[in-house]
Order: C-alpha cells, then structure tokens, then sequence
C-alpha cells in the first residue's frame, strides 16, 4: 500500500490501529525515560515510514504531548517530500553551523506537532549526526521548557552491519516498520537496534487491504492507513487558518 495514497484517504478503516503504538510510546516514556524515539524501517517501507512519522505524531499532539519530530533522513527525501519542507534550511544546515533553530524548525499545518526539517544533505553533515552536537541539539530540544517526545525520522536501515543514521543511535526507543515478509531481516534489524543501546524496540508489520499476514512472534499487525489516518482528527475548521509549513517558529534552544 502506498503511503501517499493513505495520507489522502482521511477515511481510513486502520485509524484504531494508531491507538496502540501510541499507548506504546507513552508507556516507555513513562516507564523507561525515553523521550527520544527513532522511527525507521527496512528497504521498501520508505514512503510508510515518512507517512507512519507524520501520523504518530499528530496523534500524540492530539493528546496533549508537545512534540517534534527531526527529519533526520539525510539519504532520502520521502519525508520532506510530503511535509512540502525539502529545499529549506534544516539539520543538515544547524549541524554544520550553517542555521540557528529559528531558521529550521517550522509548525506542522494540520497540529501543534513542530517539524525541524533535513536541510541540505551535504555529505559532510551524516557523520555528524553520531557526534557530540548532534546530542547537544537533542539534549535541548527535548528539555522540560521545549518538548516531551522528540521524534526522529530515521529513513530505512539495513539489517547488517553497524547502525548507519548516528540520529537513530541516539534514540531511547526505535519502532520499526516493513512492508515485507523477511522475518529473518528482522529479526537481524531488532538484534541491531538492540546493540546499540535501545532501552526498548517495537516492530509494526504494514499490511494493506488484503489482511495480515504470517508474521514472527511479537509482532503487531498494523495497515499504513493506522498511522497516518490520525490526520481527519488535526484538520483546522473552515474558518480557521493554518500556520503555514514554512513559517518559522522560535524555540526556546541554542547550540
């Protein structure tokens, strides 16, 4: 199921699905102290995995959570893509000391959910998303004054080898979309995310119209329609008028 096609169809009969994950993200905040979750997938889920951070968040603003998500995606474009935010200063830009926050971070259009978008991915910018500042930037935007759950959007990884986004590093949770069936990348995916220091890791199957499908244990089934149909229940009214995606905000952080 494509993600694009899911974030038009506002009607969509997975929205209950969204309920869990939330409640899932709350628990290890509460439970854990993780106010820090990356977002990411395997090979193929990219469009789900942009639509399925959207939606999480809003759905989590709706319940009275202040949050942002980081695009930090710096080898695909999905997110910005759907967010209208490509082409703009973001995180690669404040990273390198190019940006200040004032010039990044932007109101989402349809919630309170605040977006610090990817900027320009120059190649200089992905090692350091593992490095001291990039934790000085999280450590800011995460603090009492500013907001309860940071959301990062990670892209996808693969199942070998060391954890490429330095971003997702960083996280306290991970939850983990595929499209496919591949336990066995998986299973490999969690063992990674697992070593690299997670505090707790959670696996979202996508499935589309056509029901689930066999699945490993511990595993929750959900359609890309769950995670991001949450957006019917942020439209502003008629008569009120959305803060544009490119409108600045001014965030109480500095690096």
């Amino acid at each position: 199921m494509n993600a694009q096609s899911v974030l038009q169809n506002v009607n969509s009969p997975y929205a209950a699905g969204l309920t869990p994950i939330a409640s899932w993200v709350l628990s290890v905040r509460q439970t854990l102290g993780a106010k820090r979750l990356a977002m990411t997938g395997l090979t193929g889920s990219e469009l789900d995995v942009a639509a399925s951070t959207l939606a999480l968040a809003r759905k989590l603003s709706s319940q009275g959570l202040r949050v942002i998500i980081i695009d930090a995606s710096m080898q695909g474009a999905q997110f910005a893509a759907l967010t209208d935010t490509a082409n703009l200063p973001g995180l690669a830009d404040l990273i390198t000391g190019h940006a200040s926050f004032m010039e990044v971070i932007v109101k989402d259009e349809m919630s309170d959910v605040r977006i610090l978008r990817v900027g320009q991915p120059v190649t200089v910018a992905m090692p350091l998303l593992g490095g001291d500042r990039m934790e000085t930037i999280l450590g800011a935007l995460e603090s009492d004054d500013n907001h309860d759950i940071v959301i990062i959007h990670g892209g996808v990884i693969s199942p070998q080898g060391q954890l490429e986004n330095g971003a997702i590093a960083k996280s306290h949770a991970t939850l983990l979309l595929s499209g496919n069936a591949q336990a066995h990348a998986v299973a490999a995916t969690m063992t990674k995310l697992s070593n690299a220091g997670m505090r707790s890791t959670q696996f979202v199957r996508i499935v589309g119209d056509d029901g689930a499908q066999r699945t490993p244990e511990n595993v929750t089934h959900m359609g890309a329609g769950a995670m991001a149909a949450s957006m019917a229940q942020n439209q502003p009214a008629p008569n009120q008028q959305a803060t544009a995606m490119n409108t600045p905000l001014f965030a109480k952080v500095a690096v």
